[in-house]
């Protein structure tokens, strides 16, 4: 099994549009053959945030 995880960064204001856009994609992706999961994890505005040492 392939697992592949992007990161998409948005231009501030610009969030909402990249969520739309991606959301219009969901289907065309779920129709490709051998996929079984596509979404998006989203990053919750103002939550808590852990430091990593540089041994993580």
């Amino acid at each position: 099994m392939i697992h592949v995880i992007a990161i998409i960064t948005a231009k501030p204001g610009k969030r909402a549009e990249v969520l739309q856009n991606f959301k219009a994609n969901v289907p065309a992706v779920h129709a490709e053959k051998g996929c079984i999961e596509y979404g998006a994890a989203v990053d919750v505005d103002g939550g808590p945030f852990a430091k990593f040492g540089p041994d993580t």
